[in-house]
């Protein structure tokens, strides 16, 4: 029987095939909670390839030089792009692998004349450029996407947008029709909505959607904001699209389709959203917004909106001089985020809460039920054209639980109330295409949340 592979805010493609999910890095998973742990002689600087490419600053530059990152799940991997202006003419991509704790190369570096001042090169593959936090995954169609950035050789911003196939290593050209944001050279943010199956993006000037399987931009609202270097990061289940940096904590409501910045004034914050490109990422265990800018780690408690400051024992004391970006990401399995810094510099890894994160089942404590160990989520297989059914194991509770269904605005759909220990509750879906949040609370406490949506 499959079962979910994702924790606290969950997203499943109800009609699809679940793959089995790899064994998790137990020597990060086993990781005490606010620690951080450095994995010897893992510099990138070892890969840089021979012959030298070109670009002032060599190959320091890819995450020297206002550079990004993103992390595959479905390989485990955390990827580095970057290089472009006169820094590095390189356009090679780096991945360091969560099961192995080593470094590859991805692909090669183009060896085609000229590498700078144009895009596509002319073999085909994009040019080196300034990544920003211009990268995301499109979990769905398992592509790298990139838009934008200051490209090698004289700075241009590029309105081009690539995807880069994860198996077969190749980059296309998508080359949509219609309106591209317009701020392509430098400091946007982007990030993948697996609900909507959208990249999310915003320039300076507006709040773009990019529809990989329509192969098309969407401009969802004109919104003004700073220039300087921000890290965007969706919340599925909130449906809410978050960015931090230079000065500013804006919030986009993705259902909506408005700024909702105005209600999400936060506490204790303050020098991490003044960061210049900070990194952040969302912690899917803890419910909480996590950023680095340098030594330890800021969680902002998404209920209350109060962020705190942790442990920087053993951390990186400053972030690169030109921003984290997304190398700075979360690792669902290991329940642990990985930092990228400097190619000279060792990855870090850092882990908020103890435990691990999602492997073949999910792992949830019962506040009800003290001493029974953990919970699972199991996704039943449905009839064809019919939903599946939703099996949430309730057994050892000692209290009530109340189980309810609601749309993505927080509508009840259904409610199952007054729920005892003895069996399972089996929970028929709402009938159609929808997004659902399905939450079930005891003892006062919610001890389990999950977003399902329709294939």
């Amino acid at each position: 029987m499959p079962s979910n592979p994702a924790l606290g805010l969950l997203f499943l493609g109800v009609l699809a095939a679940f793959p089995v999910a790899a064994k998790p890095n137990q020597k990060l998973a086993d990781l005490p909670a606010d620690t951080w742990y450095t994995v010897q002689n893992s510099q990138m600087s070892k890969y840089c390839p021979t012959p030298y490419v070109g670009g002032t600053n060599g190959c320091k530059a890819i995450v020297q030089s206002w550079n990004g990152g993103l992390f595959i799940p479905d390989t485990k991997s955390m990827l580095v792009w970057g290089g472009g202006h006169g820094d590095y003419y390189g356009n090679e991509v780096y991945a360091f692998s969560i099961d192995s704790l080593g470094w590859t190369l991805l692909t090669q570096p183009s060896r085609t004349s000229p590498l700078i001042d144009q895009d596509p090169l002319p073999d085909g593959n994009p040019v080196a450029r300034h990544t920003y936090d211009d990268l995301a995954y499109i979990g769905h169609a398992k592509k790298m996407f990139a838009y934008g950035g200051s490209r090698a050789g004289n700075g241009y911003a590029t309105t081009v947008t690539w995807t880069l196939d994860i198996a077969s290593k190749a980059w296309k050209n998508m080359a949509p029709p219609g309106t591209t944001p317009q701020g392509a050279c430098c400091n946007m943010s982007s990030d993948y909505d697996p609900v909507s199956k959208m990249v999310l993006f915003r320039d300076p000037y507006s709040v773009f959607s990019y529809d990989y399987d329509g192969n098309k931009w969407s401009k969802l609202l004109d919104w003004s904001h700073s220039w300087g270097p921000q890290k965007g990061v969706v919340v599925p289940a909130r449906r809410l699209y978050f960015t931090i940096g230079s000065g500013e904590f804006l919030v986009y409501d993705i259902a909506a389709k408005k700024d909702v910045s105005a209600s999400w004034k936060t506490t204790g914050g303050d020098s991490i959203i003044a960061g210049y490109g900070p990194g952040m990422a969302y912690d899917s265990k803890t419910d909480k917004l996590v950023a680095w800018n340098g030594g330890g780690v800021y969680a902002l408690d998404l209920t209350t909106k109060a962020w705190t400051r942790m442990s920087s024992t053993g951390a990186p004391p400053a972030q690169s001089q030109y921003g984290t970006y997304g190398r700075f990401r979360y690792v669902p399995e290991e329940n642990v985020f990985i930092l990228v810094n400097d190619i000279e510099q060792n990855v870090s890894f850092y882990k908020l809460s103890a435990g691990p994160g999602t492997s073949n089942g999910v792992r949830i404590p019962h506040p009800a039920a003290p001493g029974t160990g953990m919970q699972k989520l199991i996704l039943e297989p449905g009839r064809p054209g019919q939903w599946p059914a939703l099996t949430i194991p309730l057994d050892g509770s000692r209290s009530r639980v109340d189980v309810g269904i609601y749309d993505t605005r927080g509508r009840l759909q259904t409610r199952f109330g007054d729920v005892r220990a003895a069996g399972r509750l089996m929970l028929s879906l709402p009938g159609g295409k929808g997004v659902y949040l399905v939450e079930a609370h005891a003892s006062g406490k919610t001890f389990f949340r999950a977003m399902l949506t329709s294939g």
